[in-house]
């Protein structure tokens, strides 16, 4: 129906997962319900139908994966490796520490620092690409990973990106994709021209085998 939820997962069991529901009545039984995870520069969807709909408020929603469907995994911007330093600090803060840039899309970033983050935090980060100007943009973690080592991945959400930092991060990661990529770039680019030609000369080559090999 296009509307979308802020939803916790309360509990996962073989192919069922229970989540809070957005209303006292709201999914009902046997609706179709996409659950979307946003990684970094990404979101994995997964299709499944409501089992058992909130009956009174505070009651959980129960999922079940369709039989057959695979989730699928749509990347909304380009990604390149950077293993470049930077700085950041708590926003509002005025106490910087260190981190390094593992990779970079326009969108977000993942990095590598000892500083003391978790989920949901806001930090301001100072983005020094190669060849380009330095910029502040303000990004807040998304993903945490676990590491026995002081130094932690954390995947970044870009909150706040300024027109000239964001003409800097696509300029680098133009560079990159044009040293690193043999093909024709230009297709590659969602959006582009040449990019829905690609995806219906596939979809024809899919649909019709037979047709494509003679």
């Amino acid at each position: 129906m296009g509307q979308r939820f802020l939803v916790e997962i309360l509990d996962v069991a073989q192919d069922t997962i229970a989540v809070s529901a957005p209303g006292s009545d709201y999914p009902i039984d046997g609706m179709g319900v996409t659950l979307e995870f946003h990684e970094f520069g990404s979101v994995v969807s997964y299709h499944t139908r409501v089992v058992v709909g909130p009956r009174q408020k505070g009651d959980p929603v129960i999922l079940q994966r369709m039989a057959g469907l695979a989730r699928k995994h749509h990347r909304r911007a380009w990604r390149v490796s950077l293993d470049a330093y930077a700085h950041l600090r708590r926003h509002g803060d005025i106490h910087y520490q260190a981190a390094r840039i593992v990779n970079i899309s326009t969108e977000g970033a993942l990095i590598e620092t000892s500083a003391d983050l978790e989920l949901n935090d806001l930090f301001d980060l100072r983005l020094a690409l190669p060849g380009e100007p330095s910029h502040w943009v303000l990004g807040r973690v998304i993903r945490a990973e676990p590491s026995e080592s002081d130094a932690r991945q954390f995947g970044v959400l870009f909150v706040e990106l300024s027109v000239a930092a964001k003409r800097s991060l696509t300029t680098h990661i133009w560079r990159c994709v044009r040293r690193e990529r043999s093909d024709d770039v230009s297709e590659l680019f969602p959006g582009s021209k040449k990019h829905r030609k690609l995806m219906a000369r596939r979809r024809r080559e899919r649909e019709h085998p037979a047709e494509s090999a003679d």
